[in-house]
C-alpha cells in the first residue's frame, strides 16, 4: 500500500514587530495569495489529504486553513499541534508515526528549516530549499504510517513558488 506524504512551508510574513512573539506573527496579503495558488497548484495535481496538520503558529494555521479550504472545502479542517511549533525533522517524522491513522494522504504544514530538511531526509534530495507557500509530494510503499522512515520516499510532485 502507498501512503502520501504532502510537506507545506507556511506561506510569506510580516517582519516581526517589536514586543511581538514568533507564534503571533501573520501571513502578508502576498503571503495569502501564494497559499491560495499553492493549495489550486496541489488540487490541480488531484492529490487530497485526507487530514492535515499544522503547527500551533497563526501563519502556519492561516496557510493551513486556505489548502484545507480549498481542498477540503472546509477552512477549518486542519488541527493546530502545539509539538509542531519549533520541532526538529525528527521530531515532525516520530509526530507523524505515532499521530497518522490510516488517512493514506496526510498533510504536515510547517516552518524552516524544518521543512526543507524533513522534505531531503525522506527523499525530495533534488530540493535544496523551500520557499514560502512550497509544496512537496512524497509516496512511500508502507502499510502504516508508524514504519516511515528517513531516505524511503520517493518525490511525486513539487511546487516551490519562486521558481512557477
Amino acid at each position: 500500500m502507498k501512503k502520501t506524504l504532502i510537506i507545506v512551508r507556511h506561506a510569506h510574513t510580516f517582519d516581526p514587530v517589536p514586543g511581538q512573539a514568533d507564534h503571533e506573527r501573520e501571513l502578508t496579503p502576498e503571503g495569502r495569495t501564494q497559499a491560495r495558488q499553492s493549495a489550486e497548484w496541489l488540487k490541480e495535481q488531484g492529490t487530497l489529504p485526507r487530514k492535515i496538520v499544522a503547527s500551533s503558529a497563526k501563519r502556519t494555521q492561516a496557510t493551513a486553513g486556505i489548502f484545507a479550504g480549498i481542498l477540503l472545502n472546509d477552512s477549518a479542517a486542519y488541527a493546530p499541534e502545539k509539538e509542531l511549533f519549533r520541532a526538529s525533522e525528527t521530531e515532525v517524522l516520530e509526530y507523524v508515526q505515532q499521530h497518522f491513522g490510516h488517512e493514506d494522504s496526510v498533510m504536515v504544514v510547517g516552518h524552516n528549516p524544518t521543512v526543507t530538511q524533513l522534505a531531503i531526509r525522506l527523499g525530495a534530495t533534488s530540493v535544496s530549499y523551500l520557499p514560502p507557500a512550497s509544496v512537496i509530494v512524497l509516496s512511500f510503499d508502507i502499510e502504516n504510517w508508524e514504519d516511515l522512515k528517513f531516505h524511503t520516499g520517493k518525490l511525486v510532485a513539487k511546487f516551490l513558488p519562486d521558481e512557477a
